[in-house]
């Protein structure tokens, strides 16, 4: 799989440990991976990484996950109802 080809995740939290055990994660099973610390941060990656899947913590410090979403822009807004979850 070429680089061109990788699903871009944006892993967005707050701490450290939660944040880089996730980037890891996701790395190991070969996803292009970039981070922010809160909400702001996220909405700068965004524009410029164009991620195809954000993970977003809820509770954060400057911009937490409820304020951020909507901030994000339209053409790259997610509706949870297109996506399956795991039971």
């Amino acid at each position: 799989m070429s680089d061109q080809d990788q699903t871009r995740v944006l892993v967005v939290d707050d701490e450290d440990a939660i944040r880089n055990g996730l980037v890891s994660a996701l790395r190991r099973a070969n996803f292009e991976v970039f981070e922010a610390r809160d909400g702001v941060d996220a909405l700068a990656k965004v524009e410029k990484h164009h991620p195809d899947i954000i993970v977003l913590d809820i509770l954060m410090p400057v911009m937490d996950g409820p304020r951020g979403l909507p901030a994000t822009p339209p053409g790259r807004r997610l509706d949870p109802r297109n996506h399956a979850h795991p039971n």
